[in-house]
Order: C-alpha cells, then structure tokens, then sequence
C-alpha cells in the first residue's frame, strides 16, 4: 500500500493526539530468551496497531526532517568536527548499511528520491516498533521520547517554509539544528543553579547488592555495557553528578566478569565521572535499577518495486564484545568534559569524554555502530537504551 511519506507534516501545525503504552505491558520482552545469532524481520511481521503513539510520532519526524533539510541528498564536502558531521540527520543516513536485492551494498544517497521516500517510510515503522518493545520495558522513557517530539514539532514550524508535502523545507539548516540543541538544554535548565546543584532528587532506584550480581552473573559478558535511566519525573539532566545515586541516569562498559562469589569492591565497569573522567568503577556501585546492553549491526536489504517496495532488516549481535572493554581501557584517565562542551560531547571524544559517549565512541571505533541520537551531538542514557543497535539483556529491578 503507498504511503504518503509526508502526512506526518500536517500533525506540526494541528492538534497532535499521542497514545500512550500501557504501564501493565511493563515487563513485556524481559524473558531469558538473548539474541546470540541473527535476526531477520519484514514488515508484515510488524503489527501496527500495536505502536506506541510518541515512538511513531518520533521516527515520522525524522522522516519528515529528512526532506525538509535537504539531509536526503549527497553533499561533496560538509561541515565536520573532529569526524562528526554537524547535520547529525545525514551522519545517520550515511551510517545506515543497505544492500541491494542482487546483495550489492548501496548508499542511502544514490537511491532516487521516490525510493528513498518508500525507504524511510518502512524504515520509520521498524524503528518504532523496536521503540515500543523497549518502552514496554520501561514505560518512562515514553517521556523522554514525547519531550523530543515536542521539541521537534516545535522547531519545525518555527523554521520551516511552505506548510505542506514537499513544499516543506527549513530555511536554515545551521540555526535548525542548533535550535533543537537549545531547546533541549532549556529542559535541563529548569534546575536552577549551578551543574553541581542539578539532579538533586531523592533516589529511589536502590537494589539489594545479591540480586545485581546474579543478574550480572548471567546475563553480562566483558564488552557488554549497563545503563542506568534518569528519572524522567525530574529535570531532564543526564550528568551524574550525584557519585553514586544515579539520579540522572548512568552508562558504563563492563571490564570484569562476575560470579556469585565476586564482592562488593571488585572491579566492573569502565565509567566516565565528573572528577574522576574514565575510570574503573565497583560492583556495587551498581546497586541501582538498570540493564544489562547489549550491542549490535543492524543491516537493511532493499528491494524496489513501487507500489511493492519491500525493506527487511537484520539486527546481529556484536561477536567480540570484549573489544569494546579494551577499547576503553585504553582511555583510563581520560577527562571529563568541560561544561561548556556537554551539549556537544560528541566533539569532544576522544580527548574528554561523558559517561555515554564513552560508550558511544567505543562501539563506533570498534563495530561502526553508531548509537546515538538522530537529532543532536548529544549522547543520553534515554538515547543509549533508545537506539535501534542496542538491545536489552537484562533488566534488573
């Protein structure tokens, strides 16, 4: 059936009606049942009643963005920092892997503009579905998601030329892009005060020592990275700058295997923190509500056909995590970044890191996964667990 790729345009200048995921489906997906080898999934596989509202709102946007900054179309040289292009739209685009039906690798860009249409037309339903799966896991990152939105709708109609279909186009690429990244500071500055006042809220995630080690025991291997998530109720702050209360959510790569003998003070994870930059952190630092991650290479076959036109994707677990252990060992001692460079954190890696774009530029010097944001150099724990190249091990509650 065709789908008109641009319908979502008309929901920026009306009353958008989100749905919301039922909190009851909460532990839908947590069984025992781990992806080791590839998976392969066509749209029909999807069911489409059953998507979450915001995570459909959210992939329709990118698509709609897509177009509107011209982010569609191959460029012979664009602005970069330090590797990372600033139209954080085409970085992903040219990040996708694509393979032709006579199993040629394609770009993104030389497709033909009605295809790249149908393309990420199917592509927006998969990544919406992957979306809600991991919502119904954890139902608060639904917040997360209709904050972005917001935003984006937002800054669509502020920016934008024409009202409509095709004729929707930013004026302005550069000031696009750096509105977006204001508006999501402006959610972090509703903590008044300085960066060390921010995030004081009362922690309420703790979880008994024994039942973080067995799950990890289990279910975490070397190279495999746990998240923690902000608490979406509060300000939307993700330095943790609370040591060891991971009120604004936490990420960091596991460096130990764990028994049910290892203690409490025996090394885990490699972590970025505000004094200390890349560090080795304990066991028990742990002790909170998070998720064992996962990585891994997620491919696309295309196959045109019009009206046809058929996408599967192809999701495979990372065969060597351990590379992503190493890969931060060789960064211990690695500052953390200056406040000035935390809205554009990306940049700063490999000299001065966060918490996430540890993770982030390890898993892309190591696998070329890029796991992070479509919108902005900002790399969030809610990102983190969000993107479509992690997945969910374990969740410990």
């Amino acid at each position: 059936m065709k789908r008109n790729f641009f319908r979502i345009v008309c929901l920026i200048f009306i009353t958008i009606t989100f749905w919301g995921c039922n909190k009851e489906d909460s532990d839908i997906g947590l069984t025992d049942a781990i992806p080791e080898g590839s998976v392969e999934k066509e749209l029909a596989d999807i069911d489409l009643s059953g998507l979450n509202g915001e995570a459909k709102l959210y992939c329709d946007l990118i698509q709609t963005a897509v177009f509107a900054t011209n982010s569609h179309k191959p460029v012979i040289s664009s602005r970069v920092v330090n590797g990372e292009e600033v139209n954080p739209l085409r970085e992903k685009l040219k990040e996708m892997e694509i393979w032709g039906e006579n199993g040629n690798q394609i770009s993104f860009f030389s497709l033909p503009e009605a295809e790249q249409a149908e393309f990420l037309s199917d592509w927006a339903v998969f990544e919406a579905a992957q979306m809600t799966e991991k919502i119904r896991i954890d139902p608060e990152v639904e917040e997360y998601i209709r904050q972005h939105n917001e935003i984006i709708v937002h800054v669509l109609g502020e920016e934008s030329i024409g009202t409509r279909g095709i004729n929707l186009r930013v004026k302005d690429n550069k000031a696009f892009f750096a509105k977006i990244r204001e508006r999501m500071e402006s959610l972090s500055e509703s903590a008044v005060g300085q960066p060390e006042t921010k995030g004081s809220i009362t922690d309420k995630g703790k979880v008994p020592f024994e039942r973080v080690r067995a799950a990890v025991a289990k279910y975490g291997r070397v190279g495999d990275f746990m998240l923690a998530l902000p608490r979406h109720g509060a300000p939307w702050v993700f330095l943790n700058f609370a040591h060891d209360q991971f009120k604004v959510g936490h990420a960091a790569i596991i460096k130990e295997g764990v028994t049910l003998q290892s203690g409490k003070s025996d090394d885990f994870t490699w972590g970025c923190q505000i004094k200390q930059g890349v560090m080795s952190e304990r066991l028990d630092y742990w002790s909170v509500k998070s998720y064992v991650m996962g990585v891994r290479k997620v491919s696309w076959r295309w196959k045109w056909r019009g009206f046809k036109s058929r996408l599967v994707i192809k999701k495979t677990p990372v065969s060597q995590p351990t590379r992503l252990a190493n890969r931060a060992a060789g960064y211990e001692g690695r500052k953390y970044v200056n406040w000035s460079e935390f809205l554009t954190a990306k940049w700063a890696a490999p000299s001065r890191f966060t918490c996430t774009t540890l993770v982030w530029y390890c898993a892309k010097k190591e696998y070329g996964v890029n796991v992070s944001s479509w919108w902005s150099p900002l790399v969030s724990p809610s990102g983190l667990y969000l993107d479509e190249s992690t997945y969910v091990r374990k969740a410990i509650r």
